[in-house]
């Protein structure tokens, strides 16, 4: 390979890293415990986590949800793992499929990353329960553009006003401020950790808008259900301080309780319960890796 990568090239390895980097290399301060402002009992909207290649994990949120079925049926659940534009394909495969391979082979997108085999036990239950599944994602495709070009390139005006977006870059003047200036900072230090450390600064903030937006379509996909709604989505995406949970509050909607699944302690801030699971077995991620050619940029 070249030592040289153009920068599209290096977007689209930097894309696929992300979908399990950033979620299971996040590395926050120890577990403090604190009361969460609401419970999963009574929560409109409850977001579960996943460290995307861990088994435990998966099974460990499969029998809490099943937990939670028993007492209320009438759910909805937004997945991650499928992208919006698959919604009419879904909802087909809802209505044909009794089986969660069947279900797969008709959703299944070339080069996704999901290692479906962990999430069949869940679309089983989900089509058992009849419980109605809805695509939550951005695609790969619109997720670049994002990156490449800013909120605009996937929301419309009314959109990007409805959730105060702006593409103006993150260093205004103390007067032009974005709105959620913060949440974009702290999700450039996310997207940075996540690739080791050596990601620059001026490809961060691209990335890191890519992963607000889609937090922001996955809520936009809760809000619009009629009834109390899962999400299922990777731990970063569920957080309070950041994820879903924050535009939710934005929104002003009912009660969100997050609960995320990983390898080590997170910050009580980031979400009402945390369930910690043994770490997967898997290569280093940052063994090798090279990527960063001005290592001195940071935030």
């Amino acid at each position: 390979m070249p030592e040289q990568m153009n920068t599209t090239k290096k977007l689209n390895q930097f894309l696929c890293r992300t979908a399990l980097l950033t979620l299971t290399l996040i590395t926050l301060s120890a577990c403090q415990s604190t009361a969460p402002a609401t419970s999963s009992a009574t929560a409109q909207y409850l977001l579960l986590g996943e460290v995307h290649d861990n088994s435990a994990g998966h099974q460990a949120r499969l029998e809490a949800i099943r937990q939670t079925l028993q007492q209320d049926k009438s759910m909805t659940m937004v997945l991650e793992q499928f992208d919006t534009d698959q919604q009419t394909a879904l909802d087909e495969a809802q209505r044909v499929c009794s089986t969660a391979d069947c279900l797969l082979q008709k959703l299944r997108k070339p080069g996704a990353q999901w290692q479906w085999p962990l999430y069949q036990p869940l679309i089983q239950l989900a089509l058992d329960q009849k419980i109605p599944m809805i695509a939550g994602n951005l695609s790969r495709e619109q997720a670049r553009r994002v990156m490449k070009e800013g909120y605009g390139a996937v929301f419309d005006a009314a959109t990007l006003q409805r959730w105060q977006l702006r593409d103006n870059g993150t260093n205004n003047s103390p007067t032009d401020q974005q709105p959620h200036q913060t949440v974009l900072q702290m999700q450039q230090q996310e997207v940075i950790q996540a690739h080791c450390g050596q990601l620059p600064l001026s490809m961060a903030e691209g990335m890191a808008k890519a992963q607000m937006a889609r937090d922001i379509v996955m809520a936009d996909k809760l809000l619009q259900q009629p009834s109390r709604s899962i999400l299922i989505a990777g731990n970063g995406h569920v957080r309070k301080d950041i994820g879903v949970a924050y535009w939710l509050r934005f929104a002003g909607a009912k009660p969100a309780y997050s609960h995320v699944y990983a390898e080590s302690a997170i910050n009580a801030a980031a979400a009402d319960a945390q369930t910690q699971i043994s770490k997967q077995a898997r290569p280093d991620p940052c063994a090798g890796l090279i990527i960063n050619s001005k290592p001195k940029e940071t935030p």
